[in-house]
């Protein structure tokens, strides 16, 4: 379990730049790998309002309908 709540977002954050980053290089594959390790990061950060819409935003970064 995650008990720093200040190193898991960052992370998670961090996953994400990272999957936009190579999505922009077009490399999709590695754009998905980042996406969906961000989301198994924010699917266990405590149940906290600063956290909650993190899986949310990576599963829509996921099925490709982003919204920056």
């Amino acid at each position: 379990p995650l008990k720093e709540p200040g190193g898991a977002p960052p992370l998670s954050i961090s996953l994400d730049n990272v999957g936009h980053t190579d999505r922009a290089l077009g490399d999709w594959g590695a754009a998905r790998a980042a996406f969906e390790e961000g989301l198994e990061i924010a699917r266990r950060l405590p149940k906290h309002p600063d956290y909650r819409d993190l899986p949310a935003r990576f599963e829509q970064r996921l099925r490709g309908r982003e919204s920056d």
